[in-house]
């Protein structure tokens, strides 16, 4: 290839002095081959705390074209690095890997991180971009005759048959393949070095199947990542820090403007028996329908080698979605167990702030009172540590709450919250009241990187405990012997959180009389016990009192220190909840 655009064949001494026939009608790119001397030359900046390679590049040969910063995750550079050594090992029949990863998390880009790699060792390169339509042909200067550097040509996919191509039959060419759409053709098998970087879709992995290779997974980007590349791309950190919330490690969603809506337009193409592999260690192989999954409400995050995967909600925004959309599906269908965990989820998220509907248990023979509202604003968490020795105070922070009738007389005299504050508290303050190994296995990158806003009683003070700014909840109660309760908003107010039928329910006597002394409970100034039950539970419920077990002399006088309520919580729309994301988003 002489540089001109009219030139069609593969030269001899890029064949390495044999006459092969080439039917490619390769043209010369001239901006093509700027980028990869930039890419070969450009200075490298490593972000220490993430460990991410940062190229600056004059042009580029994906989005965007003109100047601009290419970013590489340590975790991605490391992936490629394994699998080069791994298929370039003399025992490794198929000189094939296979990088696979969640769609829109720089997929695509920490192919041009292997195309580095090829240009640093002198490689001829063949990078087929099915995204674009086109397939580049990256040649260094001992092998295309000239002095001036690295020269590209390219051809569109249409005249393009990798089978045909003669430069694929050289051992030492790399041959790049960035995927397009599920279901692409794997390329044949060449002679050449083939590396591959398709999603985590079932039609992927089947296609791909057929000509085996050398396999490693790829997680999400995590906040720190986002962080850098949103900052360099002009995003304030804050932003990206409410982003991130909505759109989880998806890169390409957090640099879109739309990312709210079009992940509610997503919950059409999750497959219900999807949710049942959520928290739990599977396989994206070809017999699994783990593998269709839209990245922007499921990803996999990778264990060990392979396939080998669990699978997790990418965001709060995107479990409440899951939960709200597929909340009745999931009962009928595949995974009655995902139904139940994520019917606690949206219980858990009742104490934040919900309209209820209530009605009073009563004693047998008693007339069943008329369903009455509940109306709760949204709270702020105060957390009870599980450290030894904490019981005490976790009873002296339930003390300090304020009356149900005291947070009536203060109502309106807090500091409004904002709407950033409110959309806060509807998508992400939820995550607290989650039990720390079902926040773990179904947002496992939050567990590790955000902590929800729950603050410490240390933190807190009593002004702020008594309601001068909003309604407080104390979540962690049963982890103190205060068994009764899962949380309480006022001192003779509690919350029972329970999928269960009451009919099938007691009260344990002994930590209700604690729970009891602990507010110090009276006939004339009873708790308010309120059992949060799904809706269905509500309806077919008689209304009788829950039982007592474990024996009371004077059940009676214990009964009437406190008052039994059944609340169904009526289900936030997701239109509520998209745009609690939007004000997020910004």
């Amino acid at each position: 290839l002489s540089g001109e655009a009219s030139e069609r064949s593969v030269p001899r001494a890029l064949l390495q002095g044999r006459t092969i026939p080439d039917p490619t009608p390769w043209a010369y790119d001239s901006d093509a081959s700027r980028f990869a001397n930039d890419l070969l030359g450009a200075p490298p900046e490593v972000h220490e705390p993430t460990g991410m390679l940062i190229l600056n590049v004059s042009t580029s040969i994906m989005w965007p074209r003109g100047p601009t910063s290419l970013f590489f995750r340590k975790a991605a550079m490391e992936a490629w690095d394994t699998l080069r050594a791994e298929v370039q090992d003399p025992s490794n029949r198929l000189r094939r890997g296979i990088l696979v990863g969640n769609s829109g998390t720089g997929m695509s880009f920490s192919m041009l991180y292997l195309l580095r790699r090829g240009l640093q060792d002198d490689r001829v390169v063949v990078f087929e971009r099915r995204k674009e339509q086109l397939v580049y042909l990256f040649v260094p200067p001992s092998r295309h005759g000239g002095g001036d550097g690295w020269r590209a040509w390219r051809v569109p996919v249409r005249h393009w048959a990798a089978g045909e191509c003669a430069v694929l039959e050289q051992a030492d060419t790399m041959y790049l393949v960035d995927v397009d759409q599920p279901g692409d053709r794997s390329p044949p098998p060449v002679e050449a070095e083939c590396y591959m970087a398709p999603s985590t879709n079932r039609a992927n992995v089947e296609e791909l199947a057929k000509y085996d290779g050398t396999v490693r997974n790829l997680g999400v980007a995590t906040l720190a990542e986002m962080e850098v590349m949103g900052g360099r791309l002009g995003l304030p950190r804050e932003v990206v820090e409410r982003r991130y919330h909505v759109c989880g490690g998806n890169i390409r969603a957090l640099l879109a403007e739309g990312t709210p809506r079009a992940m509610v337009e997503d919950l059409r193409d999750v497959m219900p028996s999807m949710l049942g592999s959520l928290m739990r260690r599977g396989s994206i192989d070809p017999a699994s329908s783990m593998a269709r999954s839209p990245s922007s409400l499921i990803a996999a995050q990778p264990v060990g080698k392979g396939f080998s995967t669990t699978l997790h909600a990418t965001s709060p925004y995107a479990l409440q979605l899951l939960a709200l959309y597929y909340r009745d599906v999931l009962k009928r269908k595949a995974a009655p167990e995902t139904g139940r965990m994520l019917e606690r989820h949206l219980q858990r998220m009742y104490v934040l702030g919900a309209s209820c509907r209530v009605r009073r248990l009563v004693d047998e023979g008693e007339e069943v009172p008329a369903e009455e509202r509940l109306e709760l604003p949204p709270a702020r968490l105060v957390a009870c540590e599980p450290t030894e020795g904490e019981a005490s105070n976790a009873r002296a922070r339930w003390q300090a709450l304020p009356t149900v009738a005291q947070q009536r007389e203060a109502a309106g005299s807090g500091r409004e919250r904002s709407a950033e504050e409110r959309a806060r508290a509807a998508l992400i303050d939820s995550l607290g009241l989650l039990d720390p190994a079902t926040r773990h296995g179904i947002l496992p990158y939050y567990e590790l990187e955000y902590a929800p806003l729950v603050e410490q009683r240390e933190e807190a003070g009593e002004a702020s405990m008594a309601g001068g700014e909003g309604r407080v909840v104390v979540v962690g109660l049963r982890q103190y012997g205060l068994g009764c309760v899962d949380a309480a908003d006022a001192r003779d107010r509690a919350f029972d959180l329970t999928a269960s039928e009451l009919g099938d329910k007691s009260l344990g006597v002994k930590p209700l009389r604690a729970h009891l002394d602990a507010v110090a409970a009276t006939e004339a100034e009873p708790l308010q016990l309120y059992f949060l039950v799904p809706r269905e539970h509500f309806e077919a419920y008689g209304g009788g009192r829950v039982a007592l077990s474990g024996g009371v002399e004077d059940s009676e006088g214990l009964r009437r220190r406190y008052v039994e309520y059944m609340v169904c919580v009526e289900q936030p729309s997701i239109e509520a909840v998209q745009a609690a994301a939007g004000e997020l988003w910004g």
